[in-house]
């Protein structure tokens, strides 16, 4: 089962995030946790850690942002206050987490946060959460970027003080929640137990150079353009120098009609997927599913002057951070994993909009398209 659903969680991973709802939420659940805990102390406590308390050393690269990039969150950690947080663009979510996980046998109390404010200005907050053994996301700090070239405290009401009056405890995950900005360090201080850090068998391998190699590739570079049915032979011969070919593949190949699904040969083209990626196995070369564009069923939807194939593969008129908005395209590839991926027990009622049967009933030699699970051709 993981191979097809691996296809489905990407797919939705790209989609998933919190709605701008959610955001104002987040900001709220703040606001009333502050109020109800009384988080932060009203002394003033400008000063480095008081005793009783040591810097809580964080590891960079356990971080791990749930996005389509990668902010630098490591560079948060790196003693450096005078230089800004590099931040990628571009990415799919605005709003986003980034996760810390702390080991199985790790303890960890937050009795102080620092932020350092350098520059730069800020759109949207950036929050300081964790997620303690209970599972609930508990709110600890906000930084929003007002001031400059100083250190400030977890609550912008009362920059100067970084003493939480009550410390943080149980905590199982660390949350960076995205913002439009960072500041340019942040220090933690209180008590840390660091857990063992997990072992891993150093394997060495030895892999030939030519394994290396891939190269990207269409139907038409396996088969004949315009009979998608039979393999060029020359074409083949080319590609035995790579390892592996990137497929990419039009949506519209395999749902050509909303809601109806064809492979051996696909309803757009003509061409038989079964067949290429059979050959390409018996050829060592590995596939690389690549999705791309939208079917113009879908697009649609969109009014006559925004209508492109490279749209984001939702309605027009969609919310873009609603997961639900993007059901079409996974179900399209659970279809597509579920016959190419490595699982047979999927359950056929899941298939039933799989097309099958004679192509051209009384023709000689017309295909006949199947219903397939498990064909174990296509892992990544």
């Amino acid at each position: 089962m993981r191979h097809y659903l691996s296809f489905i969680i990407t797919i939705l991973l790209c989609a998933c995030s919190n709605s701008d709802n959610d955001s104002q939420q987040s900001a709220l659940t703040f606001a009333k946790a502050k109020h109800t805990f009384n988080y932060f102390s009203s002394e003033d406590d400008i000063s480095e850690a008081p005793e009783g308390m040591s810097k809580i050393e964080i590891q960079p690269d356990r971080w791990y942002q749930l996005n389509s990039a990668q902010d630098n969150i490591a560079a948060l950690f790196d003693g450096i206050i005078d230089q800004s947080i590099e931040r990628t663009w571009g990415k799919v979510l605005q709003d986003f987490d980034a996760y810390y996980p702390l080991l199985e046998d790790e303890e960890m109390v937050i009795k102080r946060i620092k932020f350092y404010d350098w520059q730069g200005t800020f759109d949207e907050p950036m929050e300081l959460l964790v997620i303690n053994r209970d599972w609930e996301r508990i709110p600890i700090a906000t930084f929003t970027g007002e001031r400059y070239d100083t250190w400030v405290g977890p609550d912008p009401e009362n920059p100067e003080v970084f003493t939480l009056a009550e410390p943080i405890e149980d905590i199982r995950y660390l949350i960076i929640r995205g913002a439009s900005n960072y500041p340019s360090e942040i220090e933690l201080y209180g008590e840390h137990t660091p857990g063992e850090p997990l072992l891993t068998k150093n394997v060495s391998r030895k892999v030939k150079l030519r394994n290396t190699f891939g190269v990207n590739a269409f139907e038409w570079d396996v088969v004949d353009g315009g009979r998608g049915r039979f393999i060029n032979e020359k074409k083949v011969a080319a590609l035995r120098n790579f390892s592996a070919i990137r497929h990419y593949m039009d949506w519209e190949r395999l749902e050509t009609n909303k809601g109806v699904y064809a492979f051996n040969p696909t309803e757009s083209g003509g061409w038989d997927y079964d067949l290429i990626y059979q050959r390409m196995q018996e050829e060592g070369i590995e596939i690389l599913a690549c999705l791309k564009t939208i079917p113009p069923w879908l697009m649609a939807t969109y009014p006559e002057d925004m209508r492109d194939a490279e749209n984001a593969p939702l309605a027009y008129g969609a919310d873009p951070l609603d997961p639900a908005s993007y059901t079409d395209q996974a179900k399209m590839a659970f279809q597509y994993a579920a016959r190419y991926g490595s699982n047979k027990e999927v359950d056929d009622t899941l298939l039933k909009d799989v097309s099958t049967g004679i192509l051209y009933p009384g023709a000689k030699n017309s295909p006949v398209r199947t219903k397939e699970t498990g064909l174990n051709l296509v892992k990544y």
